[in-house]
């Protein structure tokens, strides 16, 4: 991180982001780093979108998930046919890797 040019502040932060949960608290940690901000836009647009479509309460944003060891460079996503707080019966994903 420091070849990158961060200092330690801003590598805490960044460690800090992977074990996120909630649009909310991962935009108030992307906050804390350089061009965090810009990089939440794409989250945060497909998060509206999703509330948009009037799915926001079936959209949970969780950084703590991670499919493999690929490099990502876009979003995640799941989905389950069980409810919340049960184990899912079904599950479904994609990831946008380049």
């Amino acid at each position: 991180m420091q070849t990158a040019g961060l200092g330690k502040p801003e590598g805490r932060a960044v460690l800090e982001i992977g074990g996120l949960r909630g649009l909310e608290a991962v935009s108030a940690a992307l906050a804390k780093v350089k061009g965090g901000e810009e990089a939440g836009e794409p989250l945060r647009t497909a998060t509206e979108a999703l509330t948009a479509m009037g799915l926001a309460d079936f959209v949970q944003v969780d950084l703590t998930i991670v499919r493999g060891l690929a490099y990502y460079t876009g979003i995640g996503s799941s989905c389950s046919t069980a409810p919340r707080n049960c184990a899912p019966s079904a599950v479904a994903g994609a990831m946008t890797i380049s």
